[in-house]
């Protein structure tokens, strides 16, 4: 029996960088991402993020390309944002780029925190150079 464990940190930000998903209604938003990995046999671990970006821990199938993933995840909550206009107004789609990178099991508890702390976070860093960060493997 084979047997894997895909665990990925995937971040996507809105087309231009937009703030289009206000505090008020992330949480639906979130809960549509976690029913959308739930229905794709996906395990999400945490998902979080600001007004113009969106970070998740998820395990994926390993019949799932991660690219495939992040195509079909950013297509389905663009057709869940688009039909509720009145809680993202602002919102004109997702940027083409995203990041993703791999994870090991012992760096669950870490990155989830990371997650959970965005605000906080971003309070001193914004999403530029959290990007940049990211993309030259140093989280903090």
């Amino acid at each position: 029996m084979s047997h894997s464990r895909l665990l990925f940190h995937i971040v996507f930000r809105t087309k231009y960088n937009v703030p289009a998903i206000g505090h008020e209604n992330s949480n639906d938003l979130y809960r549509f991402i976690w029913d959308f990995c739930k229905d794709n046999n996906c395990i999400l671990y945490r998902v979080g993020g600001m007004p113009d970006h969106v970070h998740i821990l998820v395990q994926i199938p390993a019949a799932f390309c991660i690219s495939d993933f992040v195509q079909r995840l950013k297509v389905s909550t663009n057709f869940f944002i688009k039909n509720n206009p009145g809680k993202f107004p602002a919102f004109q789609g997702w940027n083409r780029a995203y990041y993703a990178a791999s994870c090991s099991e012992s760096h669950i508890p870490v990155i989830k925190t990371y997650i959970a702390n965005q605000r906080k976070h971003h309070e001193q860093e914004d999403m530029i150079s959290e990007f940049r960060r990211l993309t030259s493997c140093k989280i903090k």
